[in-house]
């Protein structure tokens, strides 16, 4: 039987979702839970490698598992055996063409900034504290550059997993201030590695008059060359949360 997981995890003291000897991930913790529940090993695939300290409110997942199990009980059994910052949302079977990484049509991620003097204490772990003044009509005159089809080798850093292409689409790339809070959504089709937070970094550059909004058009257009040379250092991990997976076309959402 194969099921389709929603994982929500607080990422901070994580190497990330996937499985790395001798550290603890997401993912290792999600296999030996579900291990217990199922009495027999089990390899849960997430749709999304969220890096060391990213949290995620809507990672997706599946397992194939050889037993059965109550499906309205499997996720409190795999809660009661997880540690407590990772909780399994929900579980519900699946057919067996369904792939939470390869059937994937699009991601929603969102990062959050504490714009100001005074510390994020409520939220801290959870947000990146920047306390630099930023002029977000610059910010979003970048940003709107960012939407759609474009080669992001810029903005990516070397990974160690193949990839046939780093052209990526971005159908959404939304700057929002609430009070001293600034919040970015991005919606894309795929990520490359530390992409959105490269993104943000490099949005943060022309937001204080670093660089020109029209700097995003050159670093686009000039690959990994462009972000050896000038590009900005990743924006922290805390503030980054994987908030969908979904495997409608966009902008429909997954219910």
């Amino acid at each position: 039987m194969r099921l389709h997981l929603t994982i929500a995890y607080f990422g901070q003291r994580y190497h990330g979702w996937q499985r790395q000897p001798g550290r603890p991930t997401v993912q290792q913790a999600v296999e030996m839970a579900a291990a217990r529940v199922f009495d027999e090993p089990v390899i849960v695939i997430g749709a999304s490698r969220t890096d060391a300290g990213v949290h995620a409110e809507g990672q997706s997942a599946h397992m194939i598992v050889t037993k059965d199990r109550p499906i309205n009980r499997i996720a409190m059994a795999m809660n009661a055996r997880l540690p407590t910052d990772i909780d399994i949302r929900r579980v519900r079977p699946v057919s067996d063409e369904f792939d939470a990484r390869k059937s994937a049509c699009w991601k929603h991620y969102r990062y959050r900034i504490h714009n100001t003097a005074s510390r994020p204490i409520a939220d801290w772990g959870r947000i990146y504290h920047y306390w630099r003044t930023i002029d977000d009509d610059r910010l979003r005159s970048a940003a709107v550059r960012m939407v759609g089809a474009h080669d992001f080798a810029a903005f990516a850093h070397a990974s160690s997993q193949p990839r046939l292409t780093t052209v990526r689409t971005i159908y959404r790339l939304d700057v929002t201030r609430l009070a001293d809070e600034l919040v970015f959504d991005i919606c894309g089709d795929g990520f490359l590695y530390k992409m959105i937070r490269n993104t943000v970094g490099a949005l943060l550059d022309v937001g204080r008059g670093h660089h020109p909004p029209e700097w995003i058009d050159e670093m686009l257009a000039g690959g990994q060359a462009m972000r050896a040379q000038h590009g900005p250092p990743a924006a922290p991990a805390q503030g980054l949360t994987l908030l969908t997976v979904s495997y409608l076309p966009f902008p429909q959402v997954d219910v």
